[in-house]
């Protein structure tokens, strides 16, 4: 059923009409957009938008057009799209549903089939696709190719339920891109209503119409947010979260570990609310909170509470290194060769499903990321604790900031894990615990400079010698640049490695002497 003339589409013009999505639970539960509960936030890009494309000056006329509206008072709710098709190539016009905040991605390959309510006001062809924001997908989607289904709808009601098993590319399609459905539905952010000129030629001049749609029902998944892409948790590594004794809230990097809110935000006016770390033993000053030391964990029991446009939000962070002594504010600070963040995260019982989980944050300095671009993952809600290893190169901007800066290991400030209002919920209680932060440097064994005689590995705050084809015993003896001993340590001729305590940041060697055996090793600093 799907159409033979080209539905392309170059770019889209928005109108910022905010809806949200009511999620019964976080298995098998169906996710429904409600349009019975509009949400005027301006400028949030998570929601209803209209659109009409191409743009391009060349291949539409200044008629064509597109405008959505929210139902008027004794109308069935729902959205209202009107428009002019007007141009010589398959002019089009739609709107569509963003399913998360931020353009950010659901995991929805449970999905058993969208079930719509809808008419139009003249009889012609709808195309229902799911938008994906992979890579190669999304290009392939601003030419018409999109995986969907066509509906044919008149002025009377239209009710009907699309398997997942039904969406397909468009026929038009000549040679199928390497392109599939599962990996489209595992990384979806909106559902989209297409209207096109049906006529053979391409051409349609002041084709008018009007769409509306009633329901939006994605049956048999809750939205879970998709798994990030695991990282190489190997080689190198600092420890950010000791939690424990007088310094319980100092990291591995000489930096501090605290919380903030919306409530001292210094973003925008549109940012600030009122909400609360319950963990801290008075709510109205943030600095009362501090990590749970009998448990080793981090523990941030939050309240969220929507006043304003962006506000609504909490989060748990850490600084890259140490803070400027006048201000505590993060410095900015170069990690070369970090690749990974590695942690353990239990979400408490009663977190709410609304919020989807936690998103991990990964702060840098410079024009490019201010004002909340900064790279950024979600981690989805778990039912028990689990260890995470995630790939800093997933790290991605959010869409809305137009920015596709790629992660980089330079002027890093800070890390932190971040929960958020999502939808229309205006108050959210709940709370999570993190521990056993670690930050990985890509490499493992570092080649000596005079023989094979094995290799040298920094494992965070220490050193590992491994030996290589030789036996019998060897004095170890770590001296800094300027050849003061830092420590001396024996390696037993039954001992095939040994673990040395190196401090960080501190350019050193390691001296190797045995019997059968003597070499000179650099030691990798880890800043």
């Amino acid at each position: 059923m799907n159409r033979s003339a080209p539905n392309s589409h170059s770019g889209h013009v928005r109108v910022l009409l905010v809806i949200g999505l009511l999620v019964a639970s976080t298995v098998q539960a169906d996710l429904v957009v409600d349009f019975s509960k509009p949400n005027h936030r301006p400028g949030n890009v998570g929601g209803v938008f209209g659109f009409r494309y191409p743009d391009s000056a060349t291949r539409h006329s200044p008629s064509h057009h597109a405008n959505l509206r929210w139902s008027s008072e004794g109308e069935a709710p729902g959205a209202h799209l009107t428009y002019e098709l007007d141009g010589p190539k398959y002019p089009s016009a739609g709107f569509g549903a963003m399913l998360a905040e931020e353009s950010q991605a659901l995991d929805l390959r449970d999905l058993k089939g969208i079930h719509v309510r809808l008419r139009s006001s003249v009889q012609r062809t709808v195309r229902v696709t799911v938008v994906s924001n992979l890579r190669d997908y999304s290009k392939a989607s601003d030419t018409g190719v999109a995986f969907g289904y066509d509906l044919e709808v008149g002025p009377e009601v239209m009710d009907t339920v699309i398997g997942v098993e039904n969406l397909a590319l468009p026929l038009w399609l000549v040679g199928s891109p390497p392109l599939y459905a599962t990996e489209a539905l595992g990384a979806a952010t909106a559902i989209q209503f297409n209207v096109s000129c049906e006529k053979i030629s391409g051409a349609c001049q002041s084709d008018t119409g009007s769409l509306q749609v009633e329901k939006l029902e994605l049956m048999g998944v809750g939205g879970g947010w998709p798994t990030p892409p695991a990282g190489s948790c190997t080689g190198e590594k600092v420890s950010l979260s000791d939690f424990q004794g007088e310094n319980a809230k100092r990291n591995g990097w000489g930096g501090w570990w605290y919380v903030y809110t919306d409530a001292n935000s210094d973003s925008s006016a549109k940012s600030r609310g009122r909400s609360q770390i319950l963990s801290a033993r008075d709510t109205t000053d943030l600095q009362t909170w501090s990590p749970d030391s009998a448990r080793g964990e981090a523990w941030m029991r939050f309240r969220l509470t929507r006043e304003q446009a962006y506000s609504g939000w909490a989060a748990l962070e850490t600084q890259a290194g140490p803070p400027d002594a006048i201000t505590s504010q993060p410095v900015a600070v170069d990690r070369p060769g970090l690749s990974a963040i590695s942690f353990r995260l239990a979400f408490d019982s009663a977190f709410p499903a609304s919020l989807g989980g936690v998103t991990l944050k990964l702060k840098r300095s410079g024009v490019a990321f201010e004002k909340g671009r900064d790279l950024q993952i979600r981690i989805p809600h778990t039912d028990s604790s689990r260890n995470w290893c995630v790939d800093l190169a997933a790290l991605r901007q959010p869409a809305w900031s137009g920015s596709a800066r790629s992660f980089e290991p330079d002027s890093l400030l800070a890390v932190a894990w971040e929960v958020k209002l999502g939808g229309v919920e205006n108050e959210a209680v709940g709370g999570f615990r993190l521990s056993q932060v670690e930050m990985w440097k890509a490499g493992t064994a570092i080649r000596p400079r005079s023989n094979s005689l094995g290799g040298v590995r920094r494992m965070g705050g220490e050193i590992e010698f491994t030996r290589s084809g030789w036996a019998g015993s060897a004095l170890l003896v770590l001296v800094d640049s300027r050849g003061r001993i830092l420590s001396r340590n024996t390696l037993a001729s039954d001992q095939a490695s040994i673990r040395i305590a190196a401090p960080l940041g501190v350019p050193s060697w390691l001296v190797v002497a045995g019997a059968s055996a003597r070499g000179t090793f650099p030691v990798a600093t880890l800043r």
